[in-house]
């Protein structure tokens, strides 16, 4: 299976769950506007559901980057802390 396939097949995807435990961990780390994204971006990369939907999101034609952003680092940098906490309470709403 190449790339392509795969990103395919992750599109059909329609719902994983996420686990609370990772979204009151991230709550609390980004409140704090001096926590490291790297911290961030390893404690989003420990539920797989929350990875999926921030890269989806930042790779959304919403933000139109031109290139495809395939590291959750990346992606929090370049969404930023409140559309990432954002996206995260809507996860986890949902």
């Amino acid at each position: 299976m190449n790339e392509k396939e795969m990103l395919q097949q992750m599109d059909r995807i329609r719902e994983i769950p996420t686990l609370p435990t990772i979204v009151v961990e991230l709550n609390r780390l980004l409140q704090d506007p001096d926590t490291p994204v790297v911290r961030i971006s390893q404690t989003i990369e420990k539920d797989q559901a929350m990875a999926f939907k921030i890269l989806k999101l930042v790779n959304s034609a919403f933000y139109g980057f031109q290139q495809q952003i395939s590291d959750v680092r990346n992606a929090v940098v370049m969404l930023g802390f409140n559309a990432v906490r954002n996206a995260i309470f809507s996860v986890s709403v949902i």
